[in-house]
C-alpha cells in the first residue's frame, strides 16, 4: 500500500517538474441533469416555491484554500416560455443589454436573493447558475451583494461568495475557449446548479424569485472539483516522507 502510494506521488512530482498538469480532480460529476424548473433560489432547503424544483446538489466536502470547480461539459436548452425573451437558450443564455434595474423590460436578469441565498444582475436570461453552501440549511439575510455579471463568458476565474448566486453558462471563456475556474470559498462543501428565473408582473427575470412553473427543457453539466497545485505538491511529498519512514522500518526490521 504505502508503495504504491509512493509511486503515485512521484508521478505527481515529476509532473510539476515536468509543467505537465498534475492537480488531478479530486471530486467529478458526468453529465449531471439540470431540470429547467431547478430554483437556485431554493438551494439547501427541502422544498421549491412557485413551482419550481429544488435544485440539484454535490457534496463535495471540505477542501483546500483555493481549489477550485471547473466545467468540462454543458449541454442542452431551456425555454422560460413561448412567449417572453430567453426562449431556447444555451448554457451561456440570451444577452440583453443592462438598462436600469428593476423594471426595466428585456433588460436581463435582476432578481432579489431569497431565504439565505443573493439574488443576481446579468446582461442575459436563462443561464446556467451555482451557488456554494455548507452542510447547513441556509437561512437569514443574503449576502450584501447581489452580483453583477456583464459578458460573464469572458472571465478567467471567479471567487464567489458562500450563498451567492453566479454565473456559470458553458463554464468555457469565449476568447480563448479555456475552462473557467469557480475558486471554492471557504467552508463550502456543497454546489447546487440550477437557474435565475422571475417575474415581477410585468416584467420576466426580475423581482422575486419564482414563474418556474412553464420552463422546459434542461442542461447537462459535467465537472470536477481540482485542488489547488501547492496543495498537490505538499500531498506528494508528504506521502513519499511516510514511503521513506516504511523503508526505513523494513530495513530496522530485518537486522533485528
Amino acid at each position: 500500500m504505502i508503495r504504491a502510494l509512493a509511486i503515485g506521488s512521484l508521478a505527481t512530482l515529476l509532473g510539476l517538474a515536468s509543467g505537465v498538469p498534475a492537480s488531478a480532480a479530486i471530486f467529478s460529476v458526468l453529465n449531471a441533469p439540470v431540470d429547467a424548473k431547478s430554483d437556485i433560489f431554493s438551494s439547501g432547503h427541502a422544498t421549491a416555491p412557485n413551482m419550481g424544483l429544488v435544485p440539484p446538489g454535490f457534496r463535495f466536502g471540505i477542501v483546500d484554500p483555493n481549489s477550485y470547480v471547473e466545467f468540462t461539459n454543458v449541454t442542452g436548452l431551456v425555454s422560460a416560455s413561448p412567449s417572453t425573451p430567453g426562449s431556447n437558450s444555451g448554457p451561456d443564455g440570451i444577452v440583453f443589454p443592462i438598462a436600469t434595474f428593476p423594471g426595466a423590460t428585456g433588460s436581463g436578469t435582476d432578481i432579489l436573493g431569497r431565504d439565505g441565498i443573493s439574488g443576481i444582475v446579468a446582461d442575459r436570461t436563462e443561464f446556467l447558475s451555482g451557488v456554494f453552501l455548507t452542510d447547513a440549511e441556509p437561512s437569514g439575510t443574503p449576502p450584501p451583494n447581489a452580483p453583477t455579471f456583464t459578458s460573464p463568458d469572458t472571465f478567467s476565474a471567479l471567487t464567489p461568495a458562500l450563498g451567492q448566486v453566479f454565473f456559470i453558462g458553458d463554464g468555457r471563456n469565449s476568447v480563448d475557449n479555456s475552462p473557467q475556474r469557480f475558486i471554492i470559498p471557504t467552508g463550502a462543501t456543497r454546489l447546487f446548479l440550477g437557474l435565475a428565473d422571475a417575474f415581477n408582473g410585468t416584467t420576466p427575470f426580475h423581482g422575486f424569485p419564482g414563474g418556474y412553473f412553464d420552463n422546459t427543457g434542461g442542461f447537462n453539466a459535467s465537472f470536477q472539483v481540482v485542488p489547488e497545485p501547492a496543495s498537490v505538491t505538499l500531498l506528494g511529498l508528504g506521502v513519499v516522507g511516510v514511503a521513506v519512514l516504511g523503508r526505513k522500518r523494513r530495513r530496522s526490521n530485518s537486522r533485528e
